[in-house]
């Protein structure tokens, strides 16, 4: 629940579930699993629901002792529901895929190369919906919300290239990275309104460095 010093309130009650099944045999690992979602927020005069469906495979063989090769799909479907008290409701509904190819070369018995490639998204949350206004009533400020309207959910291309090399007492890990964004969702606020909207595009590139080295036992 979530109440506010305005008067503003809200139940939220969410539901999910998660299936997953592994097979392992030989140089082959494979995942299938089922995963799902309901969640309603419960306002004073009115109901959003978001319920989500999704089914997905992933899997992992070596090819020969140096070279492993990872892949996945994901297959979701998103519905979304704005019934508000005495008028129309509205409601959403969308699929999105996901995608995921990896490599991994050994070069020697320490050191290994791996790039990787990966379309993923993100769902907006309920709450996303919704806008808040500051109002001025007498030198007191409260806050009220109101619709927004849906948003998109936001689509990702990932690339990734890296480097390990892992010894008995260091483990050291450099990999480069760029991301390119469609519906990027973007927090936004201009003078005393502020909603989540989306960015036609945008992208994201940097290095992560990683490092553990064991002093001792």
């Amino acid at each position: 629940m979530s109440k506010y010093s305005s008067g503003w309130e809200s139940n939220y009650d969410y539901k999910s579930y998660a299936t997953k099944l592994n097979y392992n045999h030989d140089n082959l690992k494979m995942v299938v699993g089922i995963d799902g979602f309901e969640g309603d927020r419960i306002g004073s005069d009115n109901t959003t629901t978001k319920n989500n469906k999704a089914i997905f495979l992933s899997g992992e063989y070596n090819l020969s002792n140096n070279l492993k090769v990872s892949s996945g799909v994901r297959r979701e479907n998103v519905e979304y529901q704005y019934e508000p008290v005495g008028s129309e409701t509205l409601k959403n509904d969308t699929y999105l895929d996901a995608y995921d190819l990896g490599i991994n070369y050994q070069l020697d018995d320490i050191s290994s190369v791996f790039a990787n490639y990966n379309k993923s998204f993100q769902t907006p949350d309920i709450d996303r919906f919704f806008a808040s206004t500051w109002v001025n009533n007498g030198g007191i400020w409260t806050s009220t919300t109101s619709f927004n309207g849906f948003i998109e959910p936001a689509k990702v291309n990932n690339y990734t290239v890296g480097y390990n090399n892992i010894l008995k007492s260091n483990k050291f890990k450099l990999s480069l990275f760029r991301a390119n964004l469609n519906d990027e969702i973007y927090y936004y606020k201009a003078g005393f309104v502020s909603r989540n909207t989306n960015i036609d595009e945008s992208h994201k590139y940097g290095a992560e460095l990683f490092d553990k080295y064991l002093i001792n036992d």
